[in-house]
């Protein structure tokens, strides 16, 4: 006899959910490794409160800190 499609779904979504938990858990202690290391200093200097120019500043230094170039940009949307 098949498993309902209930019982199906909560399998796949516990599947899911065991394969991001690891995902997860790296990214909370890149993020706890980074408020360690880096100055908070630093991100006062680099963000300035202007609406307009903090999302573009942040926008590049993320693509530039992921590994890809500062003009492909215009590929996101």
């Amino acid at each position: 006899m098949k498993p309902s499609r209930w019982k199906r779904a909560a399998r796949g979504l516990l599947n899911n959910i065991k394969m991001s938990v690891p995902i997860l858990v790296g990214v909370l202690l890149l993020i706890g490794l980074v408020n360690t290391v880096v100055p908070k200093e630093f991100f006062s200097r680099i963000f300035t409160g202007n609406k307009a120019l903090d999302p573009l500043i942040g926008a590049l230094f993320c693509k530039h800190c992921s590994g890809e170039s500062v003009d492909q940009l215009h590929h996101w949307g």
